[in-house]
């Protein structure tokens, strides 16, 4: 398997594995790669402000450069 090939299938993981513990709720879930806690749009959403720290599911469309 190619790079670019895993990379897009990692992210699309990384996309499933948040709108799934956003719809129960969860603040976070467990990056399969890192095993790092990556917070859920349903908890950024609920910060009510963007911290600008270039989250990876920020749900008011900040990018990191």
């Amino acid at each position: 398997m190619n790079k670019k090939k895993a990379n897009n299938e990692y992210k699309s993981l990384c996309e499933l594995l948040n709108k799934e513990a956003s719809l129960v709720k969860e603040n976070y879930y467990i990056d399969p790669k890192t095993g790092e806690k990556i917070s859920t749009t349903y908890y950024l959403q609920h910060l009510r402000k963007c911290c600008k720290m270039g989250c990876r599911h920020c749900p008011f469309g900040f990018k990191k450069r």
